[in-house]
């Protein structure tokens, strides 16, 4: 049972909010992750479900030792961003949740936030997905990120950004894509159009689900009030470079042309290709002629796993 006060003592049937806090090697700040939750506003009924993504650093027992009042779940393996988050979604379908508050480990969450987000999504029946204003923790004054648009030609979105001053009294408002280091998603569309696509593991698997939450008739939303701050790029780092590649080029490059794939139809897929043929080989080559070697082999390892099929998470030692 969970209590109103965003405090959760575990399992918590039929809750408002199911809290999905997916970790990766980043145990400090896993903890000031959940302990930004616990001491939300929120006063409906809050379960947190803490998804160690098979780190293998003792990230897992930190946290169970640290909070005796969350669910844990080990993944067994790493299943990427996709697949963590879906386990944390299976677990929210089970306790019959409402909505599901997806969090990355290295963002923590401003007291109000859960309150301004279940509010704009009580008052939009038709919104599926629900995104804060996101702060780059040791970055400028500025937003990171309050959501985006999309660029149909490239295949990708372009991130919406504003000064932190320019809309904090601002209603929410519909926009196309929502960043999945933090957004609030109501469970009945993700039971209607799935979870998340695990052949993306990293990059673009967001981006994906917004597509789909669109194509069947949902709305997205940005909602100023509700306010997070984001640790930018502090698990993929964990790992970039060890294999001798660049692991965001190499995501972003396959996942691209896969989302390209599975969502663009007509014109916008006709633009959309003919852009990819011209212009990755120019950049290929413009990263190579700088010696910036590890970023080359990002983009051509991500295109040959594309054309291969190989897909999920890219298992380094």
């Amino acid at each position: 049972m969970c209590s109103s006060q965003g405090k959760s003592d575990g399992a918590c049937l039929d809750c408002d909010i199911a809290a999905i806090v997916l970790n990766w090697r980043t145990a400090d700040l896993a903890v000031r992750c959940i302990e930004s939750i616990l001491g939300s506003h929120f006063s409906g009924s809050l379960v947190v479900i803490f998804v160690d993504n098979n780190s293998g650093d003792g990230s897992f027992e930190h946290v169970r030792a640290v909070f005796d009042g969350i669910e844990t779940i080990q993944s067994g393996e790493n299943r990427g961003y996709a697949g963590g988050m879906n386990i944390g979604l299976s677990r929210a379908i089970e306790l019959r949740a409402k909505y599901a508050f997806l969090v990355n480990a290295d963002v923590e969450v401003e007291p109000s936030a859960l309150w301004e987000l279940y509010d704009a999504a009580e008052e939009r029946p038709g919104g599926a997905i629900f995104g804060p204003r996101i702060f780059d923790i040791g970055g400028p004054g500025d937003t990171w990120m309050v959501g985006g648009r999309w660029d149909w030609l490239q295949g990708t979105v372009r991130i919406v950004r504003e000064h932190a001053s320019d809309a904090l009294s601002a209603e929410p408002r519909e926009i196309e894509f929502v960043n999945g280091s933090a957004m609030l998603v109501r469970m009945s569309a993700i039971e209607k159009v799935g979870m998340f696509d695990e052949r993306f593991g990293l990059y673009f698997e967001e981006t994906d689900l917004c597509s789909r939450m669109k194509k069947a008739g949902y709305t997205l939303w940005h909602v100023p009030r509700a306010t997070v701050h984001h640790v930018c790029g502090a698990s993929i780092s964990k790992t970039s470079g060890k294999v001798g590649l660049d692991l965001g080029q190499y995501y972003r490059a396959r996942n691209r042309l896969l989302w390209g794939r599975n969502n663009l139809t007509g014109l916008r897929a006709m633009a959309f290709w003919w852009n990819i043929l011209w212009r990755w080989p120019c950049k290929l080559a413009i990263l190579m002629l700088r010696a910036r070697l590890s970023e080359s082999a990002g983009l051509i390892y991500g295109v040959a796993d594309f054309i291969r099929g190989r897909y999920g998470i890219l298992h380094v030692g």
